[in-house]
């Protein structure tokens, strides 16, 4: 056998770093901070991953109780200060706490939308994507429904997409929500922007114009200063819901 394959072999192999060894390294580097500048800390991250650090550390669980209320104070609400608890310990009153913050999270969340002629779907990436037709059950046009921009007439049947396909001007942004009305699509993204497509001959696209369509998604600029957690599509108007509880309405009535 030669040198160099003896000393191939003889190289060890790297280690493969598991998720509960990532969480003990994060969770050791925090240890060495002050406790407040922890929880600020902690505040900006996303629930399933305090979840996992408060089965990796227990003197972390009064910071993360902490990190929830800050984060949830910040955003506008209060988490209840008394918990319907029977066992009263760190660990359970942070899991109660994340249980509320998660359902908190899907309050007004729909993965799935379905219009008079045309359906929304969001990927578990948070990929939008639609399928259906821009004609509705009369025969008249809704052009734009579908936000893919302009669709060829001349297929059968025309203007249509026959699978669920995502969305070219939404490639790059993660939707949250979404809501299909007769008319028009919306869709909110993780950052509480609010888009809207299709039919707005009658304002209900909600861009201050009554341009007749609009093929490919648009920000409403007029909710830009809200995070919107909730939308609506009614025939030709729609609703969203603010985080700071406002509710905005547009379109014709």
């Amino acid at each position: 056998m030669s040198s160099s394959a003896s000393s191939c072999r003889q190289q060890p192999r790297p280690r493969r770093i598991t998720r509960a060894a990532s969480r003990a390294a994060a969770a050791a580097l925090l240890s060495d901070s002050p406790g407040e500048v922890v929880a600020h800390i902690l505040k900006q991250c996303e629930p399933r991953d305090l979840g996992a650090l408060a089965c990796t550390a227990q003197w972390l669980h009064p910071l993360l109780e902490l990190a929830l209320r800050l984060r949830a104070g910040e955003n506008g609400h209060a988490l209840p200060k008394k918990l319907p608890l029977g066992d009263d310990s760190c660990h359970r009153r942070v899991q109660v706490l994340l249980s509320l913050e998660r359902r908190r999270a899907q309050l007004g969340r729909r993965t799935i939308a379905a219009g008079m002629s045309h359906s929304l779907f969001i990927s578990p990436e948070g990929t939008l994507l639609s399928c259906g037709t821009e004609w509705d059950v009369d025969g008249n046009p809704t052009p734009g429904l579908l936000g893919h921009g302009e669709l060829a007439e001349e297929e059968l049947p025309a203007n249509s997409i026959h699978v669920p396909t995502p969305l070219p001007g939404l490639a790059s942004v993660r939707i949250h929500s979404v809501a299909a009305g007769v008319s028009l699509s919306l869709a909110v993204t993780s950052e509480g922007e609010v888009y809207s497509w299709g039919q707005g001959n009658m304002g209900q696209l909600g861009h201050g114009t009554w341009a007749s369509s609009q093929s490919t998604p648009r920000q409403i600029t007029a909710l830009a200063s809200e995070r919107v957690v909730a939308v609506e599509a009614g025939f030709i108007h729609a609703l969203a819901l603010a985080e700071s509880g406002a509710v905005y309405s547009w379109g014709a009535g």
